[in-house]
């Protein structure tokens, strides 16, 4: 039986109420880019209306399941996390999380136009550089790949799950890190909020804006892929498995 806490309601609740709050900076604060070029920015909390706040909990969602999809990546792709740690060259995870923030820095400042730049949209924009050269990296060494762990990875996850003399302890063992991951995502997704949406604030023009969210996004579009070729592969089990199974 589920618990109350595993329906998609519940864990993105927190992330709705976030995601309403910076909604409603983005549309209304005099100061975002977004309120003044819709022209819905308003000087003060008493103007305020109902129509006002229902807007801002319609989009808090949406804009909370896009905040998200980094964690939909890290989630598919997370059996190539440990190829971060194979890159030798690197020394060891610390320092490779330097380099790549070091990295984002630097693009951070090219991409920010001279004329418009301040520290706010610089930080703001190396976060958000930062969670996507985190999320190529483990794309890029699923491509290398061709897939081939990705594919092992979740055959062996099935296998483990569908187990025979085990069940039991599988069942729990699954549950609780299920546990630990689902209300972990919520936290995350906090995170994500957080950084997308000081992004989209600070941003100085409206193209600016749109650009943030294609490169936010960019990365979760080969999910589908992954997913697709996962299916393709679905007669491979079938093969795997012993004769009586």
């Amino acid at each position: 039986m589920n618990r109350f806490w595993e329906f998609y309601v519940v864990r993105y609740f927190v992330g709705t109420v976030v995601g309403s709050v910076i909604v409603a900076l983005l549309l209304y604060h005099p100061e975002s880019i977004i309120a003044q070029t819709t022209s819905l920015k308003i000087d003060s909390i008493t103007k305020l209306q109902p129509h006002h706040f229902l807007v801002a909990a319609t989009l808090g969602l949406a804009f909370c399941y896009i905040s998200s999809s980094p964690i939909l990546v890290l989630h598919t792709t997370r059996c190539y996390l440990s190829y971060l740690d194979k890159l030798k060259v690197i020394g060891n995870r610390w320092v490779l999380n330097a380099l790549i923030l070091i990295f984002s820095m630097i693009l951070g400042y090219f991409y920010i136009e001279s004329d418009a730049y301040n520290k706010h949209i610089h930080v703001s924009v190396t976060l958000v550089i930062f969670v996507i050269v985190y999320q190529a990296l483990l794309v890029s060494f699923a491509l290398r790949d061709k897939l081939n762990e990705l594919f092992d990875f979740y055959k062996s996850l099935v296998n483990v799950r569908a187990g025979v003399d085990n069940d039991k302890v599988i069942a729990e063992y699954t549950e609780s890190y299920k546990h630990l991951r689902e209300h972990g995502n919520a936290f995350l997704i906090l995170l994500f909020e957080s950084i997308l949406g000081a992004a989209l604030f600070f941003s100085n023009n409206i193209n600016f804006v749109v650009s943030i969210i294609v490169i936010w996004l960019t990365p979760s579009l080969f999910v589908w892929f992954f997913a697709t070729y996962l299916e393709s592969k679905m007669g491979s089990l079938s093969q795997d498995q012993p004769d009586g199974q």
